[in-house]
């Protein structure tokens, strides 16, 4: 490109190195002063509450940019379609590890053959949600079949894919780490997580079992708080609405966890008049034989 000469006799367009200097420097300055002036958790109105510190992935360069997740449970169908992306060829770079904060943002997804540590992030959330996942850093069959998990549970597109809504969701449901309350840690507690829709049998602080779980509908809630198993029945049935409740551990009135056909058959489209149901009837009937009357049950949100 050619340059046109100024009064100075210096070609338009080029500026001197001390004039670079200080433009580079007032450059600088403003960016600190704009850096001091963020907050470290800024987030977009009506997000979800960011991450916090004690629960993230300590190594991963894209844990602080989580503060930003879309609203939870508002996906619309078939939104995760990721943009073509053409293999690799002779000679040319591999493709840069994706990023959380991209798929937060809805640029990406996260699915089959990804890795890295994004990737072991999202496998350790789903460990913590008490969704049993390898966490190998390799987005395989495993996770893909963890995710899908996830978005059966939450009523999300169940592609296995990790999209923007998949991801907040998990966030949402693992907000308090991996760590369980106070009063599931002493001794043996049946202790049921009505966000992260899961029973889990708890031993000296350590779950021995975990299961799927439902719970009552609106106008027959399932009760929260602090009980004990009074009553075990390992083949009942509700003469009230006429179901079979095998392995039942009652805690609280008429309500029990027990093993329910309907939730096994229909998954999370319909709910209990209150009960706690599972669905993995060999791991229920297990739970069900380590329980003693008198077990402490614990109800939380």
């Amino acid at each position: 490109m050619k340059h046109r000469a100024t009064r100075s006799g210096r070609p338009r367009g080029l500026v001197p190195a001390a004039m670079v200097v200080a433009a580079l420097g007032l450059w600088a300055l403003a960016a600190a002063v704009v850096a001091l002036a963020m907050p470290d958790d800024a987030s977009t109105a009506g997000a979800a509450p960011p991450t916090s510190a004690p629960f993230a992935l300590v190594d991963s360069p894209n844990a602080d940019e989580l503060a930003a997740p879309g609203e939870f449970g508002t996906e619309p169908p078939a939104t995760d379609v990721l943009p073509s992306e053409s293999p690799t060829g002779a000679g040319e770079a591999a493709p840069a590890t994706k990023r959380l904060a991209d798929v937060m943002s809805g640029d990406t997804v996260l699915r089959v053959g990804d890795s890295g540590l994004p990737v072991k992030f999202v496998q350790q959330r789903l460990n913590m949600a008490g969704i049993e996942t390898p966490e190998n850093s390799q987005y395989d069959a495993a996770t893909e079949a963890s995710v899908n998990r996830l978005q059966e549970k939450f009523d999300l597109n169940r592609s296995g894919r990790l999209n923007r809504y998949t991801l907040n969701t998990l966030l949402h449901v693992t907000e308090r780490g991996p760590a369980l309350p106070a009063e599931c840690l002493a001794g043996t507690v049946l202790c049921v997580d009505k966000t992260q829709k899961i029973v889990r049998l708890v031993i000296d602080g350590a779950p021995e079992i975990t299961l799927d779980a439902r719970f009552g509908a609106f106008g027959s809630a399932t009760d929260e708080g602090a009980f004990t198993v009074y009553d075990k029945r390992a083949d009942d049935w509700s003469e009230e609405f006429g179901v079979p409740m095998q392995y039942s551990l009652y805690f609280s009135g008429g309500q029990a966890i027990h093993y329910s056909d309907f939730f096994a058959e229909e998954g999370y489209t319909g709910a209990s008049r209150g009960c706690v149901n599972t669905r993995d009837l060999d791991a229920t009937a297990t739970m069900f034989d380590l329980v003693d009357e008198g077990t402490a049950v614990f109800v939380y949100q």
